[in-house]
């Protein structure tokens, strides 16, 4: 009996474990991908000379937006 309450137990922390983990992982999506938005939002509403005047292109506002949010961990960007 001790047995099967304790293997409960251990199963109840790691399935709570791994759902924390994954509540966390998603938040901490959400958070990024809300930062790309922004950051996409905001480029987009610049001119080209303002691109310009920041070293920046048209075609790079996308890899800037993605670098802002998400750094050089851009798994499945290209």
């Amino acid at each position: 009996m001790t047995s099967t309450t304790n293997i409960t137990n251990v199963l109840s922390g790691s399935l709570r474990d791994r759902m924390a983990a994954v509540s966390q992982s998603l938040r901490t999506r959400y958070e990024n991908y809300k930062v790309y938005r922004e950051t996409m939002s905001e480029l987009r509403q610049l001119t080209e000379r303002d691109l310009a005047d920041l070293g920046l292109h048209e075609s790079q506002v996308r890899d800037v937006a993605l670098e802002a949010a998400y750094g050089n961990n851009r798994k499945g960007f290209k």
